[in-house]
């Protein structure tokens, strides 16, 4: 998906530290462990891989595009991405559910690493990204579901852990 007005770049630090992090993501998701893992819940690695190939970052809390622009459902589709970072301060990444776009909350200051952008979660919200592009509900319950983890719509952590668990991650 393209970059539309409104996404706001992540910044030099932020997007260096993504980058890096998707570059091992890519790797680990052909860790043997991983493949069958995802394979066993009806994801395909190869398609997860292009999509973690093709996602873009931004900035999520200095996004003014709405909600519904982006794809994502942080709070209401009206409602800036940037204003539902604001409102949810739990959240720490959102994805378009209809392309490959991922909004990540700023953070870090100073020499410490924006903590926000891990591996594990460009990994879930590709997950977003991956059911959304392949026509299915990618909602957190969804993919919640697909994983065989207990649903919880206000704690999505088990789907990072998950990853983690099953060598996708580290």
């Amino acid at each position: 998906m393209q970059a539309m007005a409104g996404n706001a770049a992540l910044s030099t630090k932020d997007q260096k530290r993504y980058d890096s992090l998707k570059a091992r993501a890519l790797g680990d998701l052909l860790n043997a462990d991983c493949m069958a893992f995802l394979t066993s819940h009806g994801i395909d690695p190869s398609a997860l891989a292009q999509t973690i190939q093709n996602q873009q970052a931004f900035n999520g809390s200095g996004s003014t595009i709405t909600q519904d622009a982006a794809g994502t459902s942080i709070t209401t589709g009206t409602a800036t991405v940037a204003q539902g970072f604001r409102s949810r301060p739990g959240v720490r990444a959102a994805a378009s559910t209809f392309g490959t776009n991922v909004y990540f909350r700023s953070g870090g200051f100073w020499f410490f690493p924006n903590g926000n952008i891990s591996e594990s979660t460009i990994e879930h919200e590709a997950l977003h990204n991956y059911f959304g592009m392949e026509g299915q509900d990618a909602s957190d319950a969804y993919v919640q579901g697909m994983l065989g983890l207990t649903i919880n719509s206000y704690d999505t952590t088990n789907i990072s852990q998950d990853l983690k668990d099953n060598h996708c991650s580290h």
